[in-house]
C-alpha cells in the first residue's frame, strides 16, 4: 500500500495577500516599530500603530469571491504564489534594518539572548521531577501584570447581549435525491445510444460523482446549501427587528415607529426584488456591472444599514442524517449607527452616504486606483439602491407639522423606477455622478 501526498481541489476560494504586504512594507519603510529601553532590557514592539496605519491605506479586499464563504483558506492564487516569499524577504530584511539602527554595536542575536532568561535558572529548590520554580516568592528579574476586563463599557448594561442565532433546515435529502432522480431521467430519456453497456456506464459514473465528495455533483449540492443558508441569513435579520418590536418595553414612540417603517422597507426590498425578472435589476457604474438580485441575496448586504442585526460568528453546526436536518447556530448583535474605524471616525450612516458621494474624497481615491476601482463600484451601486429604499421619504423630519406615521405610508418603489433606476441602467455617467450627490434630497 502506497502513500501519496497531492494537491486537491478543495474548492476553497483562493486568496491573494499582495496587497496588504505592499502596504506593510510602505509603512514600515517610514516607521520604525520597535524601540528599546535605556538599560537594554525591553524590546517593545509597536503592532497596534502599524495594524492601524495598514487597515485604513484602502488594502484590497484578500478573496476575489466572498459569496458563501463560510471559512478561511490557505489557497494562494497562483500570481501570488510567486510574489509571496519575495514580499515575506522584504519585510523580514525592513525589520532587521529597523531593529539594528538601534543596536548600532550589538548583534542582534546577542541582544535577544540577553533579554530572555534560561528556563533552568527558574528550577525551583524542590526535590521533585518537572517544573518547580518557588512562584509564592518575590523575584527581582520577574514582572506581572494582571489583566483586566472592562465591564464599564458602552452597551455593557444592554439588554440585547448574549443573543443566538439558531436556523435549522430540514429535508436536507431531498434535494440530493432529487438532483439524482433528475440526472437518472435525462439518461433514460435522453441519452443517445441503445446500446446497455454504455447506459450502465452512465449510471455507475452517476453513483461514483455521488460518493465523490469533491465531484462536481457534490460541489452543486454544497453551492444550494450555502446560497439557502444566505438568504434563511437575511431572513432571520429581518425576523430578529420583528422579535425586537414585539417584545420592546419603551416609551420612545418615535423610535418604535421609525423601527417598524425599517422592517416595512426591508421587506419591501424582498418583494421588490423577487418580482423582477432576471436582467432587470442590472445597473452600472464606473465600468462595473450589478445584477441587484444577485447582490441582495446575500447575508451581508443588509450590513452596511446603521441600525441592523450582525450575525458573527458560527458558535456550531450538526446534521442529524435520521432527521434530514442540518442546524446551524450563530452569534448575533445588534448595530446602533456607531463610529466606523477610518481616519474620519464617521457614524456608518455618514460613512456609507459618503461612499455613494462622487464628490467625496474616499469615492474619488477608490475609482482613481485600478486595482480597487470596479469593486468600490459596486458598492456605491449597492449601497445606492439598500439606502434609497431604507431612507428616502417626503417628509421633513424638522418640520412644525410633520408626522412620524406618515413615514409608514411612503412607497419609495415608484420613484426608484421613474427617476432612479434608468439612470443606473444608462451609459451616461455624468447623470449617475449627479443622481448620486442628490442622494441626500431623498
Amino acid at each position: 500500500m502506497v502513500s501519496e501526498l497531492r494537491e486537491d481541489n478543495n474548492d476553497l476560494v483562493f486568496v491573494d495577500y499582495g496587497s496588504i504586504q505592499q502596504q506593510m512594507l510602505r509603512v514600515l519603510e517610514n516607521k520604525n516599530p520597535f524601540d528599546v529601553s535605556e538599560n537594554r532590557r525591553r524590546l517593545t514592539i509597536n503592532i497596534d500603530e502599524i495594524a492601524l496605519a495598514i487597515a485604513t491605506s484602502g488594502v484590497q479586499n484578500t478573496s476575489f469571491d466572498t459569496r458563501g464563504v463560510r471559512s478561511a483558506t490557505v489557497n494562494f492564487s497562483r500570481s501570488f504564489q510567486d510574489s509571496f516569499p519575495g514580499q515575506i524577504r522584504e519585510i523580514k530584511t525592513c525589520l532587521e534594518r529597523h531593529l539594528k539602527s538601534l543596536l548600532p554595536q550589538e548583534d542582534i542575536e546577542e541582544f535577544i539572548t540577553n533579554l530572555t532568561s534560561d528556563l533552568a535558572s527558574f528550577q525551583g529548590e524542590a526535590q521533585k521531577l518537572g517544573f518547580s520554580y518557588p512562584f509564592e516568592r518575590a523575584s527581582g528579574g520577574l514582572e506581572t501584570q494582571e489583566l483586566i476586563i472592562e465591564n464599564d463599557r458602552p452597551g455593557s448594561n444592554s439588554l440585547l447581549k448574549f443573543h443566538k442565532l439558531t436556523i435549522t433546515v430540514g429535508n436536507v435529502r431531498d434535494f440530493r435525491s432529487q438532483l439524482q432522480e433528475g440526472l437518472e431521467n435525462h439518461i433514460e430519456n435522453y441519452f443517445e445510444t441503445e446500446d446497455e453497456e454504455d447506459f450502465e456506464t452512465a449510471y455507475n459514473l452517476l453513483e461514483s460523482q455521488m460518493r465523490d465528495q469533491t465531484s462536481d455533483f457534490n460541489k452543486l449540492q454544497n453551492l444550494v446549501d450555502r446560497e439557502t443558508l444566505g438568504k434563511l441569513k437575511k431572513e432571520a435579520k429581518i425576523v430578529y427587528l420583528e422579535h425586537l418590536l414585539a417584545n420592546i418595553e419603551s416609551q420612545d414612540n418615535l423610535g418604535i415607529i421609525y423601527l417598524r417603517d425599517l422592517i416595512r422597507r426591508l421587506r419591501l426590498i424582498e418583494e421588490y426584488i423577487n418580482s423582477k425578472a432576471s436582467g432587470e435589476l442590472e445597473v452600472y457604474y464606473a465600468g462595473a456591472t450589478a445584477n441587484y438580485q444577485d447582490v441582495f441575496s446575500r447575508a451581508e448586504v443588509l450590513d452596511a444599514l446603521p441600525v441592523i442585526p450582525i450575525i458573527a460568528g458560527v458558535l456550531g453546526e450538526s446534521t442529524d442524517l435520521s432527521q434530514g436536518e442540518t442546524q446551524f447556530v450563530f452569534g448575533l448583535k445588534m448595530k446602533f449607527d456607531g463610529s466606523v474605524q477610518t481616519s474620519h471616525g464617521e457614524d456608518v450612516f455618514e460613512y456609507n452616504m459618503g461612499i455613494i458621494n462622487p464628490d467625496s474624497e474616499e469615492h474619488q481615491r477608490e475609482l482613481g486606483d485600478s486595482d480597487r476601482c470596479e469593486i468600490f463600484a459596486r458598492k456605491v451601486l449597492t449601497r445606492a439602491f439598500l439606502y434609497y429604499f431604507v431612507f428616502a421619504s417626503r417628509c421633513n423630519p424638522s418640520s412644525e407639522n410633520y408626522n412620524p406615521d406618515s413615514e409608514l405610508e411612503y412607497d419609495p418603489i415608484p420613484r426608484f423606477e421613474e427617476k432612479v433606476l434608468p439612470v443606473l441602467k444608462s451609459s451616461n455617467e455624468e447623470a449617475k455622478r449627479e443622481l448620486f450627490k442628490n442622494f441626500r434630497k431623498g
